[in-house]
């Protein structure tokens, strides 16, 4: 997947410890659009920034291939602004891809166990 700013402005995108506020969604059966990733939240906030994405700069990325018993349209929801101040972001959508997911993708919410004091994830 790529992440490409075609415009004349910089874009700028929230961020938690370096991954940006990306994350795959889903068709479920009932046609909704669900998100099918979980990462929690940090209570450190030395964990959140912003990081920007200049005129005709790109970022690639790769995506999992999950495997499931339901195939599916998938896509990635991606949040960003158009200017460092903005309050809430814009939201832009991948082209979507046919995929499986396995069904507790839409429900699961794995549990977290902090790792020690410095672990900054608390659910």
């Amino acid at each position: 997947m790529v992440v490409a700013n075609t415009t004349s402005d910089t874009m700028f995108f929230n961020a938690q410890d370096g991954d940006i506020a990306m994350n795959l969604q889903a068709l479920n059966s009932r046609g909704q659009w669900a998100d099918i990733e979980y990462v929690p939240n940090s209570w450190c906030g030395n964990s959140y920034h912003t990081v920007f994405l200049a005129p005709n700069e790109l970022w690639d990325y790769s995506i999992p291939a999950f495997q499931g018993a339901i195939k599916t349209r998938i896509r990635t929801r991606l949040k960003y602004k158009k200017s460092f101040n903005q309050e809430v972001p814009d939201i832009l959508y991948s082209n979507e891809i046919i995929g499986y997911v396995n069904p507790g993708q839409f429900w699961n919410k794995r549990h977290y166990t902090p790792a020690g004091i410095m672990d900054p994830y608390s659910e």
